[in-house]
């Protein structure tokens, strides 16, 4: 939600951003009430939602509204508060079966967020990265330790537990011994008052067993004294734990080692543990509160601990029902493609040559690069100087700066892009490159198209997805307008071509702009004519224009469909 607060933009992901937060707990908005705030006049969802006459919908704009000026001043941790508070997210929360992790998971991100604002200056479009990035980059985060006393089991030393309570307890592995801290044989032992210990031949006779010196003995008798009040204290702990039931578990022997939980009881119980039960009892005060004083009284409290010998084992009943037939596959497993992401490049290519596209994009083939032949140095000239793709640092530059808006050429900004995208470029060949880009753009800003397009409401870059059949179709569009009724696709060429050869060029170019023309189409609801135009930035009033009717485009989605269709069954037959 934060991030439409502080970005109600053209983007279709915003767009469809605030449509899911509209549609959750926040708002619980229908989807036919959706669809209704789609039909009202303007741009962007979040226009469309401010020009809905519906007064339902009063209140949902007042709180996006006030959330909106907030985010000026505000932090992210107050804004996520404001929202949790204004909200019936956490009384949704808590009514579901999962309920009580993910309200959890919930206060988990309010400290995340309160963790992430302690760590110097941020904003909130730092937070909002930080966010993209942990969803897209960093390894799933853990969900929240939900709290002590919900339906959970926890496996923890006795240690662990101190200061805890617990329903039931289980004590396991009750007739083992602790390790002891005492001098063996062959080995050295420090003790801090005692000094360096170990065990010593008698009569330097080392194929006998070692003697203990009687500062050994010593050290051995404190270390058993320490490990048996351990021992106790550890018992005491485990035992105070239980709230309701105490189980002490161990294995059945005739005897248990003196220091372990049931060498304990054995030598506290008469019988030891060969009767079926044992009983505890004993007088127990009570402190009473009785109105304005305390007083003592006693009752006499009698535990019976049955001793349980045998356990009888737990057989869960067989199904009787029928075996399915078994069945036998010795044919070859198809792996299954979905959610691949189709470009209109890549629509482009198949189109083209659908081998091309798989030694492109299937088998990851590089196109060949032309050496040129080295001239020797009495032959070159100023003229004479190679770049490794500046046709494509040229279309990248012209891209970016068109992108920002830019309404004039500044040789200087773009000396800077150049050596930006290509670093070792030399003086000379920078010089002229930055020259002949700001010729195109000075050509493009004088134009007539150019000055009719400017001042038009649209967004630059558009950057659109829409899914369909199991894979996802992917463009950014240089320009999109949306004026009466009419969507105009603007696509900027930079290739360097005659005049007479724009048309022949253009042709080129159709298949990436049907593509781009059929996304348009399917996400605004059919509802739109859709026009699309190719300016080639040296020959800006020459454009291309062409209008896709609706069986242009229901062609282009059929092509499209089976273009996925034959790569996913790898079928590339240079026949187009």
């Amino acid at each position: 939600m934060i991030f439409t607060i502080i970005s109600p933009s053209f983007s279709i992901i915003i767009m469809m951003v605030l449509a899911g937060i509209l549609r959750s707990p926040f708002f619980n908005l229908s989807d036919s009430k959706l669809y209704e705030i789609s039909q009202s006049a303007g741009f962007s969802f979040y226009q469309k939602l401010l020009a809905a006459e519906d007064e339902t919908l009063k209140t949902v704009k007042e709180k996006l509204t006030e959330m909106t000026a907030m985010a000026r001043f505000k932090d992210a941790p107050e804004l996520l508060r404001k929202m949790l508070n204004d909200s019936d997210l956490t009384a949704y929360l808590s009514s579901k079966r999962n309920g009580a992790q993910e309200t959890a998971n919930l206060r988990k991100l309010v400290k995340v967020t309160i963790n992430f604002y302690t760590q110097g200056f941020r904003t909130l479009y730092d937070y909002v990265y930080f966010l993209k990035t942990g969803i897209e980059q960093i390894e799933d985060e853990s969900q929240a330790l939900i709290a002590d006393d919900s339906n959970t089991v926890k496996i923890m030393t006795i240690h662990q537990a101190k200061g805890l309570e617990f329903p039931v307890i289980f004590l396991y592995k009750s007739g083992e011994s602790a390790q002891k801290s005492i001098v063996r044989q062959k080995s050295l032992f420090v003790n801090k008052q005692l000094g360096i210990l170990t065990k010593v031949p008698l009569n330097e006779n080392y194929y006998e067993d070692y003697i203990s010196p009687h500062v050994v003995n010593l050290n051995n008798f404190i270390a058993l004294k320490k490990n048996n009040a351990e021992l106790k204290r550890l018992l005491y702990v485990g035992i105070t734990r239980a709230m309701d039931y105490l189980y002490i578990t161990a294995a059945k022997k005739d005897s248990y080692p003196a220091d372990s939980f049931m060498g304990l009881l054995s030598r506290a119980l008469p019988a030891g543990f060969t009767q079926s039960s044992f009983s505890i009892s004993g007088e127990l005060k009570y402190l009473k509160n009785d109105g304005e004083k305390f007083s003592l009284s006693e009752q006499e409290i009698r535990l019976d601990i049955p001793v349980i010998t045998e356990v009888k084992e737990i057989i869960i009943p067989k199904n009787d029902t029928a075996p399915l037939p078994l069945k036998i596959l010795t044919g070859e497993i198809q792996d299954s493609v979905k959610d691949e992401i189709i470009s209109a490049t890549r629509y482009a290519v198949f189109n083209h040559c659908p081998l091309k596209y798989k030694f492109t994009y299937i088998d990851g083939l590089l196109p060949l690069v032309k050496v040129p032949r080295n001239k020797p140095e009495s032959e070159e000239t100023e003229d004479d100087f190679i770049i490794a793709g500046a046709a494509s640092i040229k279309g990248r530059i012209i891209h970016k700066l068109l992108q920002e808006g830019k309404d004039q050429a500044d040789s200087k900004i773009i000396k800077n892009l150049i050596r930006k995208e290509e670093p070792e470029i030399s003086e000379n060949a920078a010089e002229k490159l930055s020259c002949e880009i700001v010729n195109d753009l000075n050509i493009f800003f004088s134009s007539r198209i150019y000055n009719e397009i400017k001042n038009l409401e649209g967004q630059n870059e558009y950057e659109i997805y829409f899914s369909e059949n199991g894979y996802i179709l992917y463009g950014i569009i240089d320009k999109l307008i949306i004026k009466d009724n009419i969507i105009t696709i603007i696509d900027y060429k930079t290739d360097d071509i005659p005049e007479e050869k724009i048309s022949e060029r253009a042709e080129e170019y159709l298949n990436q702009l049907k593509f781009y023309s059929y996304i348009i189409w399917n996400t605004f609801n059919f509802s739109y004519r859709i026009l699309f135009k190719i300016i080639f930035i040296r020959h800006p009033d020459k454009y291309f224009e062409k209008e896709e009717s609706q069986a242009d485009l229901t062609a282009t989605g059929a092509g499209i469909r089976e273009m996925v269709e034959k790569t996913r069954n790898n079928i590339f037959n240079p026949d187009r």
